[in-house]
């Protein structure tokens, strides 16, 4: 049986053209096009209107077959993947540092098997990708497409038994509002399982498939003079570019998905006209929209390894060869995958049906092994040499291995435990993930001295009382520190002597992360429920404001307020600078480390250190500031390396070597402090 083709439409190949453009775009320049990832939204009404319109040509004659219909998805989707998924593991085996190239291969098990976006929806959000390197998180739309294959003909052939043509089109109707209005109830509190997962992006696809009952009549004459049509497809691109233009200023997910959705469903009822002509079939725009699945296989592992190699912030020169290499990879994959395998192979139907699956089902369980073997084995950690090996292996210690649930304490099992862990506690740390490498860093020292610490460090909080955390940008609205008056109760009843407060200050100071950080997103604060201004000056209002209300309770208790600075933002990952495997030596590789001038990290903390210091000194709390331990005056960066020994772990947080470099001073400023008080 030959499956129903059907009429070739060049305006929806000028589509796929500006959708996966637009995803180029965002992730080459996220800070410019910050809504480009909508094109992914776009390809999702694409498939509900191509695959819906095949479906239905071929149940009235009972003609489909579940079979055949799987195949073709098989032939027309997995070749290109596959080859794309073993070229990406390959070149990153080269490129890669052993603790990167190890959740690479993590990773591309879950490609392979077409579902990459529940194994992202677990570990992290697509937009979080400050500072990290994944090379397969765009296929989570792939794996979206492939589970909306599986459930759609089910739907249409057995929903056909039952309903008419119109009804139909309502079952679709009602169950696109359905997952529309889950999207818009879930993201919330879970906007990454409203992101990520089916179900919540079925309505994307309903919208196109609903066009297909709509019986739209297009003779290809008239509608080239539709000024409807024409109207539709300008109406359709504007939508579009909006959500391009714009999307990185709306919290709500299902909200700013209408754009595009809209903008799709008005292009594709445009059909052909006097618009669509010149701006999307035109054979520039309907050559990117026939190698659109390749280029967006490749486009974004090639920006990672650009930016692993050559830094973040990519000059001019390189975006250039970065699209031009991603090009020349689509246009091959295009041309010597994607085409023939859509061709016939043998005389024998049956035969030929069933070769594509027959090559594809060893190579893909071969990738899946070898991958399998990339995340157990480490990354494969021989690749680097011996002296790379031995500074790179020592990164891999455990955070803070020596932290416990305090069990003997009901009151305080949400705190973690450390240093000596005696009955009595010296010091409390509170703040996000940098305060928990200070806790880490502390441990040693304070076993030395007999010193018991308690901390309560979480990603993304503030620690600043009586204020609120609004994360924006392309995503919902998170509040971490909404419940920082209560953990700041939680570690009061601990009863400390010490309050050591940490975070990664300049980054809510300045409400966005460094240049090099495209994709952190801005940070405001404001008061605890009330309703605030998403500016600069506000935030910097309630900082100051939220410091002051801090270190006045925490002094109101008897307990010493301690405010330890930033440390300085290297501006690079320095394990990915050691760990490329094309480079055999230590110095070698520092040479070619990228990233901030000791001025630029300076620059950067400057404003909020001065502001820390104030406030210390107007409230009485001791500052302590991180920079000159890390900074030499005279050395064109700050220290990456102390003793041959890493002092980061990624670009922003130190390592445990590194943040013992800085527990070891904390720990002799305490019993300073002790005995001077004790004196008096």
């Amino acid at each position: 049986m030959t499956e129903p083709t059907l009429s070739y439409r060049p305006e929806l190949d000028g589509l796929r053209a500006v959708a996966v453009l637009g995803v180029f775009a965002f992730h080459l320049l996220p800070n410019v096009i910050t809504g480009g990832y909508l094109g992914v939204d776009v390809f999702f009404v694409l498939s509900g209107f191509l695959i819906t319109s095949l479906i239905m040509k071929s149940a009235p004659g009972k003609s489909f077959s579940f079979f055949d219909f799987y195949i073709r998805r098989a032939r027309r989707l997995l070749p290109a993947l596959i080859a794309a998924i073993i070229l990406t593991l390959l070149a990153a085996g080269i490129i890669f540092s052993p603790i990167h190239y190890e959740a690479a291969g993590q990773s591309g098990i879950y490609a392979s098997l077409g579902v990459a976006n529940i194994h992202f929806w677990l570990s992290t959000g697509y937009f979080d990708l400050e500072g990290s390197v994944k090379p397969f998180i765009h296929y989570w739309s792939l794996g979206v497409e492939e589970q909306f294959y599986l459930v759609w003909p089910a739907l249409l052939i057995f929903g056909a038994a039952f309903f008419g043509r119109a009804g139909k089109f309502g079952l679709l109707l009602i169950l696109s509002l359905i997952s529309f209005a889950a999207m818009w109830l879930v993201q919330v509190k879970h906007y990454d399982a409203a992101f990520y997962l089916m179900p919540f992006r079925v309505w994307e696809f309903g919208a196109g498939a609903c066009l297909v009952f709509l019986n739209i009549k297009r003779d290809e004459d008239a509608s080239a003079a539709n000024p409807i049509g024409a109207v539709l497809t300008f109406a359709g691109l504007v939508v579009i570019m909006a959500g391009f233009w714009l999307g990185a200023r709306f919290d709500n997910l299902a909200a700013i998905l209408l754009l595009p959705v809209a903008g799709a469903v008005m292009i594709i009822m445009g059909g052909a006209n006097f618009v669509s002509r010149p701006a999307l079939s035109n054979p520039g725009v309907v050559f990117f929209g026939k190698i659109s699945y390749s280029l967006y296989l490749y486009h974004w592992p090639v920006i990672i390894f650009a930016r692993y190699i050559f830094g973040a912030d990519l000059s001019p020169v390189i975006m250039i060869c970065v699209v031009l290499v991603s090009l020349v990879l689509a246009y091959l994959s295009y041309r010597f995958i994607e085409t023939p395998f859509r061709k016939t192979w043998t005389e024998s139907a049956g035969k030929d049906r069933m070769a594509v699956p027959a090559a594809l089902a060893p190579i893909v369980l071969g990738v899946v092994f070898a991958s399998s073997h990339i995340w157990n084995q480490e990354g494969w950690a021989w690749r680097l040499s011996p002296e790379l090996r031995k500074v790179v292996e020592a990164t891999r210690e455990v955070p803070n291995p020596n932290c416990e649930r305090r069990a003997f304490d009901p009151s305080m099992r949400a705190l973690c435990v450390f240093g000596d862990r005696r009955e009595n506690i010296d010091i409390a740390i509170i703040g996000d993930s940098h305060s928990n490498a200070l806790a880490a860093g502390l441990t040693n020292a304070m076993k030395r001295e007999h010193v018991t610490g308690v901390a309560m460090s979480r990603g993304g909080r503030v620690p600043l009382m009586n204020t609120h955390l609004h994360v924006t940008g392309g995503r919902a609205s998170v509040g971490y520190s909404g419940n920082s008056n209560e953990d700041f109760e939680n570690i009061f009843a601990s009863k400390p002597d010490f309050i050591i407060l940490h975070a990664r200050w300049a980054l809510y100071w300045e409400t966005v992360g460094p240049s090099h950080e495209h994709f952190v997103q801005p940070r405001y604060l404001g008061p605890i429920d009330q309703d605030f201004e998403y500016t600069v000056e506000a935030t910097q209002a309630q900082f100051e404001s939220g410091l002051i209300d801090t270190v006045r309770a925490i002094k109101a208790r008897g307990i010493t307020p301690i405010i330890v600075g930033p440390v300085p933002n290297p501006g690079v990952d320095p394990l990915q600078c050691l760990s490329r495997p094309y480079l055999r030596s230590v110095d070698k590789a520092m040479e070619n480390c990228h990233g901030f001038t000791q001025e630029q990290s300076r620059a950067r903390n400057a404003p909020v250190i001065a502001v820390l210091k104030r406030v210390s000194q107007d409230e009485g709390a001791i500052f302590f500031d991180p920079m000159p331990i890390f900074c030499k005056p005279g050395a064109p960066t700050c220290n990456r390396m102390i003793n041959g020994r890493l002092i980061y772990r990624d670009d922003d947080h130190l390592s445990l070597y590194g943040g013992r470099q800085l527990g070891g001073r904390i720990v002799s400023l305490i019993q300073k402090e002790r005995a001077v008080a004790g004196q008096d």
